[in-house]
């Protein structure tokens, strides 16, 4: 039961958030369900709750607009992003917290930064005799020690060794800091060690658990994935503090199809339908526009264009939604109001405008452009490595939990 403003990026206007008395951002949830409310959950971390833009306008509201306006019956997709959560965190919230609100599907985001996270909150979860998540506790009740090397607890030592291996090498950099700093948050996407490639099957993990009391529910899943905004454009998310939170220099493009492939062979073994969101993002012309300036949080451009790609997965895979009489999607060809409309055009569903003022600073541009003082990167376009390299060596999923 909190109303906050949150301060704009760069120089949009403040933003109102409210939470509802689970928590979670959006109006008050009647329980138990009315009758004849069809109710969507999204769960995911701060992608999905979407508080770098309005209410209306995050990609829960949109898909409820659109959905509604062919629905058989009432319509809710209830926004259950919480920051800093990953698979394994949405499904204790799920089973201890949400399974009262009786959704008759759940939308699983799984972001490029869910990796890390799973690795700062697996130490904390207690598991039973099948490996099943039971609990977590938080870092701040935990008496599990948090050490750290006698060099970190200087800030000094920090930046000194930072800018050292930033000059010598981004990897470098990435690879031999710890796996618990904030700097490694994307560093499995660079990083085909066998310590990340275990890290990201465990962070995935989690949805097989969450697939199996969805099924005792009669609950129906879906998985959906969206990339990090260095994954398509080197320009993407350019904001100062950017490279100091999350490892990524400016100018740097991460051309990777790790996520994909092992996002793909996860779901395809559990037999859960899949929105790849990568994939679509990658075909739009304006992908800056797409992400926050200052964060990596979709803009207003980006909240329409993934609502559309998460509407027309939905309708694919779950046609009951709508009426019967109208034209199913697929992949190939999508139902006309599943398609996001123009940029810089208001959405035809809510009729908001959509006002881009898109900031390109000119030094910036020339460090896009390869100059000389950034650091380069191990996974740039001009990188022969790059296409030299082997095709990824991931373990196959199995069904041994």
């Amino acid at each position: 039961m909190q109303r906050i403003s949150v301060p704009g990026d760069t120089d949009q206007p403040p933003v109102e958030l409210r939470t509802n008395s689970i928590g979670l951002r959006g109006p008050e949830i009647r329980i138990p369900k009315p009758a004849g409310t069809l109710r969507i959950l999204c769960l995911g971390d701060e992608a999905v709750l979407g508080s770098a833009v309005d209410e209306p306008q995050t990609f829960c509201s949109l898909i409820q607009n659109r959905l509604q306006s062919r629905a058989t019956k009432k319509l809710e997709v209830i926004n259950g992003g919480v920051p800093d959560f990953c698979p394994l965190l949405n499904y204790l919230q799920f089973r201890h917290r949400l399974l009262i609100l009786e959704p008759d599907i759940i939308i699983a985001h799984f972001d490029m930064s869910d990796v890390w996270d799973d690795h700062r909150f697996r130490r904390l979860t207690e598991l039973n005799a099948d490996e099943e998540p039971l609990l977590c506790a938080a870092p701040g009740l935990s008496s599990v020690p948090i050490t750290k090397p006698f060099t970190q607890n200087f800030m000094s030592w920090q930046w000194a060794q930072n800018k050292v291996s930033g000059l010598i090498d981004q990897k470098q950099s990435l690879n031999s800091s710890s796996v618990d700093a904030p700097r490694s948050r994307y560093a499995w996407l660079t990083d085909e060690s066998s310590i990340w490639t275990l890290q990201a099957e465990l962070a995935l993990s989690p949805l097989a658990y969450l697939a199996d009391l969805c099924q005792e529910q009669g609950i129906r899943l879906l998985v959906a994935v969206h990339p990090a905004p260095w994954q398509l454009s080197a320009t993407a998310s350019r904001g100062a503090r950017i490279p100091d939170l999350n490892g990524i220099y400016p100018g740097t493009l991460i051309e990777t199809t790790r996520p994909e492939e092992l996002v793909t062979r996860f779901t395809t073994a559990a037999a859960l339908p899949l929105c790849d969101a990568i994939s679509i993002f990658r075909s739009n012309s304006s992908i800056d526009d797409l992400y926050q300036t200052d964060s990596t949080q979709f803009s207003e451009a980006g909240h329409r264009y993934y609502a559309a790609a998460l509407t027309a997965s939905l309708l694919e895979h779950f046609p009951g939604i709508v009426s019967r009489s109208d034209k199913y999607p697929t992949s190939d060809q999508p139902a006309e109001f599943a398609q996001p409309a123009p940029l810089h055009q208001p959405d035809r569903f809510t009729q908001q405008p959509l006002d881009l003022h898109p900031v390109r600073p000119a030094a910036f541009s020339i460090e896009a452009q390869g100059a000389a003082n950034r650091p380069t990167s191990p996974r740039s376009v001009n990188n022969p490595q790059l296409h030299n390299a082997p095709a990824n060596a991931l373990v196959p999923y199995s069904d041994r939990r």
